[in-house]
């Protein structure tokens, strides 16, 4: 067991005196770890500021859309993996670091962006509680109803009365 830590430890290329025995890594361990193998350490990373719980891939959905949602059902090791090296670089909260991480798989210019733009003084969006507003979130879900009951009426009309559309089409190209 001891030889397997060592021959990891090593082939991580941390140097000798950063040897830990432990089963997961510290953030000592981290920082000296080289950018290419970090992320293999990440996954196992104990984090002592973490006792957040975070949200699930719904809350993605609602404050971000459906490209985070669907990038955390897809890969959610990957997922889980930055925001994990996202919390130790900026020493922040699940909740942050899941707030940005949709925020970036959303829109990565953009949120790079408005990163550049937060750290020259200017406005930075709480990405954690953005898009959770009671009444927001009852108005979108309004106007998606909506807009989904006129596109299924659409399909609806073309599908099962063909007719009607090719009389429509009869009149239009005359």
């Amino acid at each position: 067991m001891l030889r397997a830590i060592v021959l990891a430890v090593l082939s991580l290329g941390l140097p000798a005196g950063a040897m830990v025995l432990s089963r997961s890594p510290s953030i000592a361990q981290l920082s000296r770890t080289p950018l290419s193998s970090r992320s293999a350490v990440v996954a196992d990373a104990k984090i002592p500021w973490d006792d957040d719980q975070g949200y699930g891939p719904i809350g993605s959905l609602i404050r971000q859309g459906p490209t985070p949602f669907f990038q955390r059902l897809v890969d959610p090791a990957k997922y889980e993996k930055s925001v994990k090296m996202y919390m130790i670089k900026n020493r922040c909260s699940r909740m942050e670091a899941q707030g940005n991480m949709d925020a970036y798989l959303a829109d990565p210019n953009g949120w790079t962006l408005t990163k550049l733009n937060a750290k020259k003084g200017g406005y930075e969006p709480d990405y954690a509680n953005i898009n959770t507003d009671p009444k927001q979130l009852i108005l979108t879900a309004v106007w998606a109803s909506v807009v989904f009951a006129i596109a299924g009426r659409m399909i609806y009309v073309a599908v099962y009365l063909p007719e009607l559309t090719e009389d429509i089409g009869k009149g239009i190209f005359k």
